[in-house]
């Protein structure tokens, strides 16, 4: 009879994932949540400053006398429409240059997080199956073992950096969406509509398929594990008999 992977849903997936997550990691995805919201808002402050650069490269003098920025400017000792050029010039290229970097940082952190992660998996997966009596380990494959810890805990991997692309993309587009509705509501909201239905439209028509691509992915990876060990370990037999196809 061929064996059927139990099916689980997505939270009850990432809360039982999340138990077995040290105390340690926590704090550090913690900081990794802190570092998306500072981001988030580099972001804000990045884009932001788009509409004003324009502005005194276009037309500085209606940007000098606009009263929040002439109170600001006179305060630095800028007189003039034109000295005001050469400061918002390196303000918005700081701010461009520190959001990509903030982004380059969330990036790298996230996924040092994840591998780190995985690695507490594998070797307690480990630990616990050396930890087992004899006669588990006596009526237990070891290619299921094998499997687990090498190949499997991978995909657990591969989920907690999902999960972490997905809480730092969800951070990063909600900052970007409301100053994108600050600055002009009506695009906002259709490029919203427009590629959030795409969006919605594609996971309702490849969720099925993938789920049974992964629990396919998770029952062949135990067979492959099998059939590298019968086949190095038998492998004089394998010579002898020629049966190197059917491995």
């Amino acid at each position: 009879m061929e064996y059927k992977a139990p099916t689980i849903g997505l939270p009850a997936l990432l809360l039982h994932l999340f138990r077995h997550v040290s105390r340690r990691r926590r704090y550090q995805f913690l900081l990794l949540l802190g570092l998306t919201l500072v981001s988030s808002l580099a972001e804000v402050v990045s884009l932001g400053a788009v509409i004003p650069f324009i502005g005194i490269l276009t037309q500085p003098e209606k940007v000098f006398n606009y009263p929040l920025v002439k109170g600001f400017v006179q305060g630095l000792g800028i007189l003039s429409a034109a000295d005001l050029v050469l400061p918002l010039t390196i303000a918005f290229a700081a701010a461009a240059l520190l959001a990509g970097g903030l982004r380059l940082l969330l990036l790298w952190v996230g996924i040092w997080i994840v591998k780190a992660t995985s690695a507490d998996f594998s070797v307690e997966v480990y630990r616990r199956t050396l930890y087992q009596p004899y006669c588990v380990h006596v009526t237990r494959s070891s290619s299921e073992i094998i499997s687990g810890i090498s190949l499997k805990v991978d995909n657990v991997s591969t989920i907690l950096a999902s999960l972490v692309s997905m809480v730092t993309s969800a951070a990063l587009f909600v900052s970007i969406l409301a100053t994108l509705l600050v600055i002009d509501p009506v695009v906002a909201m259709v490029a919203l509509i427009s590629f959030g239905t795409c969006y919605v439209i594609i996971a309702w028509r490849t969720h099925r398929q993938l789920a049974r691509n992964g629990r396919c992915v998770a029952q062949e990876q135990t067979l492959v594990v099998k059939s590298l060990q019968e086949g190095l370990g038998a492998i004089r037999d394998v010579l002898l008999d020629g049966t190197q196809a059917t491995y």
